[in-house]
């Protein structure tokens, strides 16, 4: 894409926020500048369809066409409501600091932190219905701390925490396994969790563990968390055994 249609894009854009902002109820002045938006979307009544922003034309996007102007918001009120997809709801927001707590019945999670790179932490919300999550926090490069998250319907959580190399405080994933079929091989990729980096601490190892749910006694095949050596060290015998006692293996990278 040459120079000059990346600017006509990003004015169009800008445009096109700018009338989704007044059409909150929020004056936009005509000489404020695109690091000045996310000031005024933070001014915007919580509790309202703030995640339009980001599912619209008005910032473009999707997996296939990383948006322009969502990369400058760094904050975004909620609570937000999500009743159909939370799949790319915050797709390359690189500047996004501050996620919101979302409040969701989706079945998909698939990308939705993907290369959110200046993430630290996201709060607790409602995963309880998420059946895919799928390079949900890909590229969180900055991410330290994940919550207890409902994992209970998960069926696939290829790449989830990929390039997410800080990670540090995990509050694990309830009942992940619950939702596995009998008929899956071991070790299948869609079922593997993948925990990169070497900065998890031994109780945030111990509350993945604890979360797991008893895949053995529902007569799956084993399957497999895969951590760094690092981590796996900080684990002893006896507790990678109650992994392993509810049909987990804990494998290095």
């Amino acid at each position: 894409m040459s120079i000059s249609s990346e600017i006509t894009r990003l004015q169009n854009a800008k445009a096109s926020i700018k009338t989704s902002i007044e059409g909150k109820g929020v004056t936009v002045p005509s000489a404020t500048t695109l690091d000045g938006y996310s000031t005024l979307i933070d001014s915007i009544q919580t509790g309202g369809a703030i995640s339009d922003y980001f599912n619209s034309s008005a910032v473009g996007g999707g997996v296939n066409n990383p948006p322009t102007v969502v990369l400058l918001i760094k904050k975004v009120p909620g609570p937000i409501t999500i009743t159909s997809s939370a799949s790319n709801l915050f797709y390359g927001c690189k500047s996004l600091i501050e996620a919101p707590v979302v409040n969701s019945t989706a079945t998909s999670f698939t990308y939705m932190f993907y290369n959110c790179s200046s993430l630290v932490s996201v709060p607790q919300f409602d995963t309880s219905t998420a059946l895919y999550v799928d390079r949900m926090f890909y590229g969180c490069s900055s991410l330290t701390t994940i919550p207890l998250l409902d994992f209970g319907n998960v069926t696939s959580l290829q790449d989830m925490l990929k390039n997410s190399s800080k990670i540090t405080d995990l509050g694990g994933f309830k009942d992940l396994g619950k939702a596995y079929l009998t008929t899956a091989s071991a070790n299948y990729s869609n079922y593997t969790l993948n925990i990169p980096g070497t900065k998890a601490t031994h109780d945030s190892m111990m509350n993945v563990i604890n979360n797991l749910y008893d895949i053995k006694t529902k007569g799956c095949q084993m399957q497999k968390i895969i951590v760094t050596s690092t981590v796996l060290n900080r684990l002893s015998v006896e507790e990678r055994a109650i992994a392993t006692a509810k049909g987990w293996t804990i494998a290095t990278s």
